[in-house]
């Protein structure tokens, strides 16, 4: 019988470590921007852990040293081929080498007293024995997947802002984990020499060992989910105060319109005040012959009207504003605005939203524009039926690259944490009135639309 427990142990150790790796590459998915290289970071997990188990004579590692060393393997895969995040890949890594010890924690006492009542049960009877061991290997497989399956999709629902992670934060984050992987290296330790010093396993004497070890396993667990919530939360209260600084800016900026829209009605007033002073002065100038002083005075008198009457009319005052600046913007820039915007009238739909929106886009479009050549920036907007849209095209050089988790552009700024706030205010906004929003690349053409449903200003 000695070779099949020899050939009973090498498929066992095969299969855990086939399934460990597709394990892992289930877990580090949802988090990656470039997945077509899962594959291979799995591949070279696999590879790694074959070499360090069965690497006779030249070196022989398993247990969880083996785990770490083919989990930083893998980890290294993901990072040369996806650069995206590397701070969250460290932590990836070390929940990767957490998982199997937890699991193993969990199903411990369980795992003993099956194994024991098998072993009983076929004592003397080697083929039964060894029958009943297989079936005990698989059971134990097939339960350990359920509970790294469960504890990633576990932390894959807890950790909601995937989008980035920075130096302080990974320290913050990884001080339980990296606490919880020593001490299970502390119990391996351990135990390895306590059997190499007494020839058995320390849970066969000291019967409390496994308590220990179950109870360690849980508070690990229970820490890192307790870590990983308190990181979400202080995450999301970051987010949440950028993102009023930016509403508080936005409201800044619509009063600045409103301002304006105030001085120009006041120059209109002005204007008309003294219409009758400036037609008396022209009507003196072209009495007395003066041809040329009529014009100059003239030419004056249209640059003020000008000035005061926006050359965009969109139906609002607010949105007029904010057309015209982001116009002149685009003309010091040499950049081609074309706008055929029309604010929806009767409808329920709030100024200041659509002053967010068209604040929001114009800025990054204004951004992407800049400095390219044949820039030009178009701005559209049309109602179907209920439907009111709003389609901001403009220039745009390279490939857009989408986050595939928010489905919105990737920041290319350095500071990342401090913007992209832009887009997601826009369709906060565009959800708020049951729609959504759309992005395209077309070409060398980006595309940006706003779809809202509107209802009439009575209802």
């Amino acid at each position: 019988m000695g070779f099949w427990w020899d050939l009973e142990g090498v498929c066992s150790t095969v299969i855990s470590i086939i399934v460990t790796g597709i394990l892992y590459c289930y877990c580090v998915k949802p988090f990656l921007q470039e997945k077509k290289y899962l594959w291979l970071a799995g591949v070279s997990y696999i590879f790694m852990l074959f070499v360090l188990y069965f690497g006779y004579p030249i070196f022989h590692i398993d247990g969880l040293l083996a785990e770490m060393i083919g989990v930083f393997v893998m980890s290294s895969v993901l990072c040369f081929f996806d650069r995206h995040n590397l701070y969250q890949k460290i932590f990836l890594a070390i929940v990767m080498c957490l998982a199997n010890p937890i699991s193993d924690g969990i199903l411990a006492v369980g795992e003993r007293v099956l194994r024991a009542v098998l072993i009983q049960s076929a004592h003397g009877r080697p083929v039964r024995q060894f029958v009943f061991f297989v079936l005990y290997d698989i059971l134990d497989g097939i339960l350990n997947i359920v509970v790294m399956v469960y504890l990633f999709r576990l932390v894959d629902r807890l950790y909601v802002y995937k989008n980035s992670m920075g130096k302080r934060e990974l320290g913050l984050l990884l001080a339980t984990p990296l606490l919880a992987l020593l001490g299970n290296l502390a119990f391996h330790f351990f135990s390895r020499v306590y059997e190499s010093d007494t020839g058995t396993y320390i849970w066969n004497i000291h019967r409390e060992y496994d308590g220990f070890f179950i109870l360690y396993e849980l508070l690990s667990f229970a820490a890192v989910i307790i870590a990983l919530c308190a990181y979400q939360e202080i995450k999301k209260a970051g987010r949440q105060e950028k993102e009023n600084a930016r509403l508080s800016e936005q409201v800044a900026s619509t009063k600045r319109h409103i301002e304006e829209i105030e001085r120009l009605y006041q120059e209109a007033g002005r204007l008309r005040h003294d219409m009758g002073n400036h037609i008396m002065t022209l009507e003196n100038l072209l009495l007395r012959n003066e041809t040329e002083e009529s014009a100059k005075y003239l030419l004056h008198l249209k640059e003020q009207l000008k000035e005061i009457t926006p050359e965009i009319r969109s139906g609002n005052p607010v949105t007029d504003v904010i057309l015209y600046e982001r116009q002149k913007e685009a003309k010091r820039q040499q950049i081609r605005f074309d706008c055929d915007f029309q604010y929806p009238r009767e409808t329920s739909v709030n100024a200041f939203d659509i002053s967010v929106i068209l604040n929001n886009a114009l800025a990054n479009a204004m951004e992407a524009a800049e400095g390219k050549k044949d820039a030009f920036i178009s701005v559209v907007s049309y109602r179907n039926k209920n439907a009111y849209i709003i389609e901001i095209r403009n220039c745009f050089e390279g490939t857009l690259a989408l986050d595939k988790i928010s489905g919105l552009p990737l920041t290319t700024k350095p500071d990342k944490e401090n913007h992209g706030f832009g887009l997601t205010n826009i369709r906060k906004i565009a959800r708020k009135y049951s729609g959504e929003i759309s992005i395209e690349q077309e070409g060398n053409v980006f595309l940006l639309s706003i779809m809202l449903l509107l209802a009439d200003a009575a209802g």
